[in-house]
C-alpha cells in the first residue's frame, strides 16, 4: 500500500529550520501512524526513502538519517530504541506540535551540520509491520517556502571554487543553469552550512581533490549520496571554527 497524500501540519511548513525532505519524511511518518493496525511508526530509513523516491531523483537512507535528526532536534519527533548505542530503533513517534515562530535568518535552514553517522538507525526490531511495502515511482511532491534566493546559490558556488577548483574569488561568478540546478536540488535535502561543510570535507582528503577535484561544481552537487558522505567525512574531524566561519560566510 502507498499513500495516496500526505498530512503535513502547517506549523512544519513555516519552519525555516526544516527542508522539503523533512516534511516528506515527517509526512510518511504521520502516514505509518494513522494507517498501521498499531496507529506506530517503525518503518526503517531504507522504507521511508523507497517510498520517497521516483524514476528521476533517489532519496538515500543517509538522507532520511539526518531529516529524523533534524526533526528530532526541533522536537517534532522522538526515536526510540532498544539500546544505549541506539543501533536498533523500535519506534519513532510523533509528539504534540504547539504553534512556534521560527526563526527568520534569511537563508531559509537553520544552520547546522548533520552527518550520516556510522551507527545508522535504520536497523531496527524485526516487528516491523511496514516492510513489505514496495518502491514508489510515483514523487510525493511538497512545496514548501524553502526555496533560496540567487545569492545563496552564488555563496555556494563562490566557496565551491575557492575551496576546490582554487579560483580567485574576485572574478565575476557564472552561475550557469546547469549548476544552478544542481546546486537547488542539493538544497532540497541538505542545508547551505551542509553544502559548506561537504566541500571543506571533500577538500580535506587528498584522494578525492586528486581524483574528482577537476569535476567541476554540476558534477559535486549533483549526487546526494556522495554529499552525505563528504559531510561525513568533515564530521570525522568536525572544526568548530570552520562552522562558525562558514554561518559568517552565509550570512554576510
Amino acid at each position: 500500500m502507498l499513500p495516496e497524500f500526505l498530512n503535513i501540519p502547517f506549523t512544519l511548513i513555516l519552519d525555516n529550520n526544516l527542508t522539503p525532505l523533512d516534511l516528506k519524511v515527517y509526512g510518511i511518518i504521520l502516514w505509518f501512524r494513522n494507517t498501521s493496525k498499531l496507529k506506530m511508526c517503525f518503518a526503517k530509513n531504507s522504507t521511508i526513502a523507497l517510498l520517497l523516491s521516483s524514476d528521476n531523483r533517489t532519496i538515500t537512507s543517509g538522507s532520511v538519517q539526518n531529516s529524523l535528526a533534524r526533526l528530532e532536534k526541533f522536537k517534532y519527533i522522538l526515536r526510540k530504541f532498544k539500546d544505549k548505542e541506539k543501533k536498533h530503533r523500535l519506534e519513532i513517534i510523533t509528539l504534540e506540535i504547539k504553534h512556534r515562530v521560527s526563526s527568520n535568518d534569511g537563508i531559509g535552514y537553520h544552520q547546522m551540520a548533520v552527518g550520516v553517522s556510522s551507527n545508522d538507525d535504520s536497523r531496527v526490531s524485526s516487528n516491523d509491520d511496514h516492510s513489505n511495502n514496495k518502491k514508489s515511482n510515483k514523487d510525493i511532491g511538497i512545496k514548501a517556502p524553502t526555496s533560496f534566493p540567487k545569492k545563496i546559490l552564488l555563496k555556494i558556488l563562490k566557496w565551491y571554487l575557492h575551496t576546490i577548483s582554487k579560483k580567485a574569488t574576485s572574478a565575476k561568478l557564472v552561475l550557469t543553469e546547469k549548476v544552478s540546478k544542481s546546486i537547488s536540488d542539493a538544497l532540497s535535502e541538505y542545508s547551505p552550512l551542509d553544502l559548506l561543510t561537504a566541500i571543506q570535507g571533500f577538500s580535506n582528503d587528498t584522494w578525492q581533490m586528486e581524483k574528482n577535484g577537476f569535476r567541476g561544481a554540476e558534477w559535486f552537487f549533483s549526487n546526494s549520496k556522495r554529499l552525505g558522505q563528504y559531510i561525513g567525512m568533515f564530521n570525522q574531524n568536525r572544526d568548530e571554527d570552520f562552522i562558525k566561519k562558514a554561518k559568517k560566510f552565509i550570512k554576510s
